[in-house]
């Protein structure tokens, strides 16, 4: 483990990466997708753009609020979730405490809100008529029964949230236990939906989403076509606090404030933060998510 930008004082700053460059609160990070060894961070209330050298504002500044605008003149509170478009054209963005979804054109930085009135609460609707509670990470559908980057999975405080990108539709989704018969039994061990406090997510090759959730300090894996979930680690049940620090396999590792995820196809696992342990957790994930796959459509 090695620091390749920033250092122990929190400021707002671009420059070199050592010894110039300041961010205040960290929430988020994702790669640049064509150019390797470059990546977008969230910061409290800007995004930045890291090279191995150099950083760059792209858009916010110091102070937290809510404006869209053209880089420096657009406005975030807490940017707690990023993904980019694979031809690294366009960001988007989870400002949590503002409670809505942006984009950012990369080429001319105009940042757009495209979803969420900013109420504190949960509906449904079409793009700035809907509502987003406290809206964390977000990643994109890889199931093939959609266009590849059209769709975007959101984890809320209050459940799980689809974005049709095309059509600005924002849903929340339904979930039922796998093998659920609709009578009100089931043959799964998966429990309750986890409900609310839903943090870390991302897609399988497969289009499975692995989903943590703060507030059963579980991992669940979660089909966006059959709504069905299962539980893989963790308790899997509500608890007023976590439990003791565990490794060991499903139900019997803990879990403390699952604050995000990334799955690592090739590895066949996923890197879990989990912030309240003070550790990055390994979990290797069923062998089925990555034999299954299939092509978006086009």
């Amino acid at each position: 483990m090695i620091t390749i930008c920033g250092s122990e004082k929190r400021g707002f700053k671009q420059g070199k990466c050592f010894g110039e460059t300041r961010f205040n609160a960290i929430g988020s990070c994702c790669a640049d997708p064509i150019n390797p060894g470059s990546y977008y961070v969230g910061d409290l209330s800007s995004i930045r753009y890291c090279t191995p050298d150099q950083v760059y504002l792209v858009a916010g500044s110091s102070s937290e609020g809510f404006a869209d605008g053209i880089g420096a003149a657009a406005r975030f509170d807490s940017v707690h979730g990023l993904v980019c478009s694979r031809d690294n054209t366009v960001l988007w963005v989870a400002d949590m405490f503002n409670e809505r979804i942006r984009s950012v054109d990369l080429n001319t930085k105009l940042v757009t809100t495209i979803a969420g009135d900013g109420e504190m609460k949960s509906t449904d609707g079409v793009g700035l008529n809907c509502s987003v509670y406290f809206p964390r990470r977000l990643t994109f559908d890889r199931s093939r029964t959609v266009k590849s980057e059209s769709v975007l999975f959101i984890t809320s405080g209050r459940g799980l949230r689809r974005f049709d990108i095309a059509s600005s539709e924002m849903t929340t989704c339904q979930w039922k236990r796998a093998g659920d018969t609709g009578t009100g039994t089931s043959t799964s061990t998966a429990g309750p939906a986890p409900a609310s406090n839903l943090y870390g997510i991302d897609a399988v090759r497969s289009g499975h989403l692995i989903v943590g959730c703060v507030h059963t300090h579980s991992v669940y894996l979660y089909d966006p076509n059959t709504t069905e979930h299962e539980l893989l680690a963790g308790g899997g049940s509500v608890q007023a606090q976590a439990e003791p620090f565990a490794d060991g396999p499903g139900q019997i590792a803990r879990f403390n404030r699952m604050v995000g995820l990334v799955v690592v196809d090739s590895e066949r696992c996923a890197f879990i933060a989990d912030a309240g342990h003070n550790r990055i957790r390994r979990m290797t994930l069923p062998a089925y998510l990555f034999s299954t796959a299939q092509p978006a459509l086009n």
